[in-house]
């Protein structure tokens, strides 16, 4: 035998003493993926300084691992005789027996769990430079895995049978036992509450025993049992309805609309449906029927019952009350409730700039609602020629500042009306470069008319013609403003209101033709936007804040006093509302909510909110209940929200803006769709538009939509479409001491105001399109988020109130956070 074969077969005798001789030490972990090693030669005649140092390094002592469980095995390093780092080098195997169940690479994370119990090797090896290290091994021994504890859920006995009671009745909750395989007897532990038809807790106690219910009101009422097992599992809920009822019948009640309709002649005119309940008989909405009298006594519809669609056309001009009745099974009738419609005639003989809205071009167009409070009426005719604006606005304080000489100031302190126009849709976020129009319009008929401008985002004012095209008519006594701008005694008389007629050729607005023959642009709308001024007389008492009181409002209620120019002089044209002028959809569009039947008072209490989402908020700050509900059609989204405040406090004179945030009675309604129902903080204040929306709103009739910004002057007001009606049922409270306006006491409400109210409320319709949503179709799954807040201040300065925020679900365990748009309310309905 040669020497080198000797050596050869001596060296390989020693390796495999060698792993029996580590048969013992601690194991290390494995890896996703290996190199493979080569075989080395273990001549020792040709070993080098380098060979002899090549060594793995890993903590030797032995693993210990429960059957199933898993575990990270040691990291193993190494460096050659450069001190180079060779550890992605090493290997990692695992065996049991002479089965290999695992490789990788030793120096990665690496988690194993073992399926045998058998004990496992695990042998770390290194070869660099066709030079291989001594393997290192390690013993993996695994244990028993832990015995499985079962644990039984407890059972609760009840009698669950229905209970009923008069309201003079002595009741007590029903006595529940409970038991449990592991615990035994746990009656002791039984938790039981009274909920009312909200949902609201009004009782918790022990449900091992009887507890009387010494507070309950005529309704029914839904008593849960609880309990939970020592480890915390809970039994399955049981429960039985409780009903109380008056002792004797007690008529049903109506709610129905209180506001009057202004139509045309050949109008059609849905019938409201209304809410009605009787304590005894529960909802009766479905057993309502109407009638309509004429003025003069006549019947002009007999008494019939109410569908979703009942549509009446009027075919004679007069004024009509639609009067509500209902009867419970006993025969007891409710007190009938009634509205007014007065429908005008129409004029036949085509277009007449009078300033008198009556004529017949104009009833195609459909109405559009918008101005403080809803009370301005806009209707258009457009046709070859040119655009015809009808306006009509509700107002009992006209108020005209003609002894102004600055003519923008003049505007800016009389009662009148904006317009801006961007012809050619433009959809930028500024005017600059674009050829929008704005006309303001003043008690008095004077006109301005103004054009974008090249240089910046400013309007310009440039001389015209359309004083000439301009119309008003007023219906009462208009106060002029003296030289220090105070309003002048005959303010105190009770006006009803202006109307208002213009006509604009298409010149007017930039085409060479009408929009949809002007070769540049052929398309059967405009962009519109829509503003009324409405001054208030007791606001305005020196030259200083004159520019702070003008009570601009955009767009069904959009204020903008003390907000940036973007609203309030309407340079965001991306904003403007469409008008068709042609077509099927003739009129503002994305605000015809018409077959929806629903009558937007701020009360929520007729048919249609009867199968509304209800959102939960806890009591304000003055420990008053609410209630909010949101309800999803094919035209949009509807939002109400009431406050059972005791003590209502607003002023309408004061500009809407964050300082009447804070000093009136206000609700804050948020809409979140599409990708930024995820987002976790709110975007920046720019002029960034989201799809998003804010609802602000105050005691004082005022309402403004924003965009998705943190709250502040910077935030971007919106001005796409929507609806809303408000109730206030009581008296409203100043937010400002006895008319004398000043920075110290804006915070101190009269305290005069002493009477007990009931509450307040408001109702918004939301078009699909105005939160970046398509209009929907019967069986759309929709989503959608939302939140409501409210700011409920007493009758003292309101230095420690705080707004109350609605719940993130319905079972109230988290609030949501304003600034965290992801932890709203989550609503998924089914069209």
């Amino acid at each position: 035998m040669k020497k080198k074969t000797f050596l050869k077969i001596f060296s390989q005798i020693l390796l495999v003493n060698s792993l029996f001789a580590c048969n013992n030490q601690p194991i290390s972990k494995p890896t996703t993926s290996f190199e493979p090693t080569s075989n080395t030669s273990s001549d020792s005649s040709t070993k080098s300084t380098e060979e002899s140092k090549l060594k793995i390094n890993v903590d030797l002592k032995p693993l210990y691992v429960k059957l199933n469980e898993s575990i990270l095995l040691p990291k193993a390093t190494a460096s050659d005789n450069n001190g180079n780092d060779i550890s992605n080098k090493i290997t990692l195997t695992i065996k049991i027996e002479n089965e290999i169940v695992f490789t990788g690479l030793a120096n990665n994370d690496n988690y194993f769990t073992p399926t045998s119990q058998k004990d496992h090797l695990l042998i770390y090896s290194l070869v660099n430079n066709n030079i291989k290290a001594d393997d290192v091994l390690i013993n993996l021994y695994v244990q028993d895995p832990d015995p499985v504890i079962s644990n039984s859920k407890p059972i609760i006995t009840l009698d669950t049978n229905e209970e009923n009671y008069y309201l003079n009745d002595t009741i007590y909750t029903k006595i529940a036992s409970s038991y449990d395989e592991e615990d035994g007897d746990i009656s002791d532990k039984i938790i039981v509450k009274v909920l009312d038809d909200n949902a609201k807790i009004i009782f918790s106690g022990n449900g091992n025993q009887r507890n009387l219910l010494s507070s309950l009101q005529a309704g029914t009422y839904k008593v849960i049992y609880d309990v939970k097992d020592e480890k915390e599992l809970s039994a399955d809920s049981k429960f039985y309805i409780l009903t109380v009822v008056n002792d004797f019948n007690i008529a049903p009640t109506i709610t129905a609309p209180s506001q009057n309709y202004n139509i045309f002649k050949g109008e059609e005119f849905i019938i409201p449906m209304v809410n009605a309940y009787d304590e005894e008989d529960g909802d009766l909405s479905n057993s309502v029927k109407f009638n309509i009298i004429k003025k003069n006594g006549e019947i002009y519809q007999n008494k019939t019952s109410i569908t979703e669609n009942t549509k009446i056309t009027f075919n004679e001009a007069d004024e009509y009350v639609i009067n509500y009745f209902v009867t419970d099974k006993n025969g007891l009738d409710a007190e009938s409730k009634s509205f007014k419609i007065i429908v005008k005639e129409t004029s036949e003989n085509g277009l007449v700039l009078d300033g008198i809205v009556n004529e017949k071009e104009y009833i195609e167009g459909g109405i559009y609602k918008c101005g403080v409070s809803n009370n301005t009426s806009i209707r258009y005719f457009a046709n070859d020629n040119g655009l015809y604006i009808g306006a009509e606005v509700k107002d009992n304080n006209l108020i005209l500042n003609n002894k102004e000489t600055n003519t923008e100031k003049k505007f800016n302190t009389s009662d009148g009306l904006e317009f801006n126009i961007d012809p050619f849709d433009s959809n930028k976020l500024v005017i600059t470069n674009t050829k929008a129009r704005r006309i303001r319009i003043s008690l008095d008929g004077d006109i301005r008319y103004y054009v974008s401008n090249a240089k910046n985002d400013q309007w310009t004012y440039q001389e015209s013609n359309l004083k000439e095209k301009v119309k008003i008519i007023t219906n009462g006594t208009i106060t002029s403003y003296g030289d220090d701008y105070k309003t002048t005694a005959s303010a105190s008389d009770e006006d009803q209101g202006y109307s208002m007629e213009m006509f604009l050729t298409w010149e007017d607005l930039g085409y060479s033709s009408s929009p949809w023959t002007d070769e540049n642009y052929k398309k059967e709308y405009i962009k519109f936007n829509v503003g009324q001024r409405d001054i208030l007389n007791s606001s305005i008492y020196n030259s200083y804040n004159i520019l702070g009181t003008a009570n601009n409002i955009f767009n069904n209620g959009t204020a903008t006093n003390a907000r940036n120019k973007v609203a309030s002089e309407g340079l965001n044209p991306s904003q403007y509302t469409k008008l068709y002028l042609k077509g099927e959809n003739k009129g503002f569009i994305n605000c015809n909510n018409s077959d929806d039947n629903v009558i937007l008072d701020g009360m929520m209490e007729n048919g249609f909110w009867k199968n509304a989402k209800e959102v939960y908020l806890p009591k304000t700050y003055s420990q008053a209940d609410s209630k909010a509900k949101v309800k999803a059609t094919k035209n949009g989204i509807y939002l109400g929200l009431y406050c059972y405040d005791s003590n209502i406090i607003a002023r309408n004179a004061m500009a809407f803006n964050k300082q009447s945030i804070f000093t009136n009675d206000s609700f804050d309604i948020r809409v979140v769709t599409n990708d930024e129902m995820s987002m976790n903080t709110l975007p920046q204040a720019t002029k960034l538009n989201t799809n998003s929306k804010i609802f602000a709103t105050d005691a004082g009739g005022n309402m403004m939509m924003e965009m998705l910004n943190p709250t502040g002057n910077n935030r971007n007001i919106a001005q796409l479409p929507f609806k809303y009606g408000m109730s206030i049922d009581g008296t409203v409270g100043y937010s400002k001491n006895n008319d004398n306006y000043s920075q110290d006491m804006y915070m101190i409400a009269d305290t005069n105001i002493n009477d007990t109210d009931l509450g307040w409320g408001v109702e918004i319709f939301v078009p699909w399109e105005s939160v970046g949503m398509q209009k929907q179709e019967t069986g759309n799954e929709v989503s959608f988020k939302v939140l409501f807040a409210i700011y409920d201040r007493g009758s003292d300065a309101p230095n420690n109130v705080n707004w109350t925020y609605s719940y993130a679900d319905n079972e109230k365990i988290s609030i949501s956070s304003p600034s965290n748009p992801s932890s709203y309310y989550l609503i998924n309905d089914i069209i």
